[in-house]
């Protein structure tokens, strides 16, 4: 099965982009291997964790490692001012 990480700096509340990865998120669990990687816990966070959707809080000195040890095969970055 491919493996999808999906980077975000999400505001909190969540707006238009967490909202859209989200429901992008809920539908496609089922058919590839997520991880979801933010900076800091915030509301997205919880909304992940209440469907089971991998979410990880990885500060951004450990962010390459992380990837690394995931090795996915994509790699979506959600926020064009993600601090990723």
């Amino acid at each position: 099965m491919k493996k999808i990480l999906y980077l975000d700096t999400p505001i909190d509340p969540p707006g238009g982009g967490q909202i859209s990865l989200f429901y992008i998120l809920k539908n496609l669990k089922e058919h590839f291997i997520i991880k979801v990687c933010v900076p800091y816990d915030c509301e997205f966070v919880k909304w992940l964790n209440e469907e089971n959707i991998d979410v990880q809080i990885v500060p951004l000195k450990d962010l390459f490692f992380k990837i690394k040890k995931f090795a996915p095969d994509i790699i979506h970055c959600n926020s064009p001012t993600t601090k990723y």
